[in-house]
């Protein structure tokens, strides 16, 4: 039986690691995420600040805008720790 709980414990070690494993690369990617919209709605503000009241492209940088900050939240509720 002690050989059994062995590969048991080793069996759940391994398991173990392998979320730990995807939970880093799932944590890389939520930051590099974070890192692009970042930078998305930074370029999209100065664009939007930049670009008249009737200019044509207005109204999609305003639709851009609108689905970058909905992907902000989107992310926050993803990772606990932003949405506090």
């Amino acid at each position: 039986m002690t050989g059994n709980s062995d590969q048991t414990g080793s069996a759940y070690a391994g398991v173990s690691g392998w979320i730990e494993r995807r939970n880093s690369s799932s944590d890389r990617t939520m930051h590099d995420l974070n890192n692009a919209m970042a930078s998305l709605l930074a370029n999209l503000s100065l664009g939007l600040e930049k670009v008249d009241e009737n200019h044509p492209a207005r109204a999609r940088l305003a639709a851009a805008n609108r689905a970058a900050n909905r992907m902000q939240e989107l992310l926050a509720d993803y990772d606990p720790d932003r949405s506090k």
